[in-house]
């Protein structure tokens, strides 16, 4: 398995010494948050277990250790659809997954805009510049291979104060894109890498029955994921850190948790400077019913989820609903666990 690994970074690797500059990128892979994500404001980095968290932060892949399969499919303000199967189970001390996700655009022509233009050579200008096919089409696949791992830490900080045990979780993805953008095509690779520490608040900061504090780190594009288009233009996804933290706070007297969720862009290369705060919250009733609410940083978002038995294992299903100007964004996720 470690052979393998060191085989898809070298290829990588040996990929990103022919990138380029360009402006697109693996872009749309953003697009493939998990409905758990998007209902809590497209937050992810500190509160996401499982192989539905790779995208936020492949950290929290390491969350969740038993044998995961998922799939969703998500409607993208009436513009576009997004889908991903997935696959998660322990392997040693590594928790590993893989992931396909794709997004499809495809946008008619706007004769009510051409209507607009009244001067006819205006309107041609208009349509061969913009317009030159009946349709609009644009492809994206990725396929992500994700490993994450625990690591328990034993803090001492000398005699006046008292150990604690302080897990922090780290990941990594290795993701192969395919694009196809009206008529031309393109491959690209790229690096994601993540970290999260799960911090006793009430060993820290010796207030009683405080919950668990969880700081986390990802960084997006760590070699600008290189695409290269047959037609020898070069683009890159553009590098992006984000930075987290939560509190898993839990209310014994409801037989419940809170998380209250807080993400933010730490840095980003170029392209997209979409810097600000991500907020969301969830209400997990005695592990059998999310209430989840959010805020991105362009609108309100919301969702519910259900952990039902099935067979031998367990079926949750996620929906979310996010508002923006253009249309609603809906995405149902279904996700089966089983083993030990």
């Amino acid at each position: 398995m470690r052979s393998i690994f060191k085989i898809l970074f070298f290829c990588t690797v040996a990929v990103s010494a022919y990138a380029g500059y360009g402006f697109y990128g693996d872009a749309f892979i953003i697009a493939g948050k998990s409905s758990q994500s998007g209902a809590m404001g497209g937050t992810g980095l500190t509160s996401l277990d499982g192989i539905t968290s790779v995208i936020s932060n492949p950290a929290g892949l390491a969350g969740f250790r038993q044998k995961e399969l998922f799939t969703q499919y998500r409607s993208l303000f009436g513009l576009a659809s997004q889908s991903s199967i997935g696959i998660s189970m322990p392997y040693g001390k590594y928790q590993v997954g893989a992931m396909l996700n794709t997004v499809g655009v495809q946008l008619y022509r706007r004769d009510d805009i051409l209507s607009q233009i009244p001067n006819i050579n205006d309107r041609r200008e208009f349509v061969r510049d913009f317009l030159a096919t009946d349709k609009f089409y644009d492809l994206e696949s990725a396929l992500l291979l994700s490993a994450a791992a625990d690591e328990a830490l034993d803090v001492k900080l000398g005699w006046a104060f008292d150990r604690f045990i302080i897990h922090m979780q780290y990941g990594a993805s290795i993701k192969f894109i395919y694009k196809s953008l009206d008529g031309h095509s393109a491959l690209g690779a790229g690096i994601d890498a993540g970290i999260r520490f799960l911090i006793p608040g009430n060993e820290i900061f010796y207030i009683k029955k405080l919950g668990t504090i969880s700081l986390g780190l990802n960084v997006e594009n760590i070699i600008q994921s290189p695409v290269i288009w047959f037609d020898k233009l070069r683009d890159y996804g553009n590098m992006r850190i984000n930075g987290g933290i939560a509190l898993h706070q839990p209310v014994e007297v409801l037989k419940s948790e809170v998380r209250l969720v807080l993400d933010g862009v730490v840095f980003e290369s170029r392209f997209f400077p979409h810097y600000g705060v991500r907020y969301g919250l969830q209400w997990r009733v005695k592990d059998f019913l999310d209430i989840r609410l959010g805020k991105d940083l362009s609108a309100v978002t919301g969702g519910l989820g259900l952990l039902l038995p099935a067979l031998e294992g367990k079926m949750r299903i996620d929906y979310s609903i996010q508002y923006h100007e253009i249309h609603w964004s809906h995405l149902i996720t279904l996700s089966y666990y089983w083993g030990e």
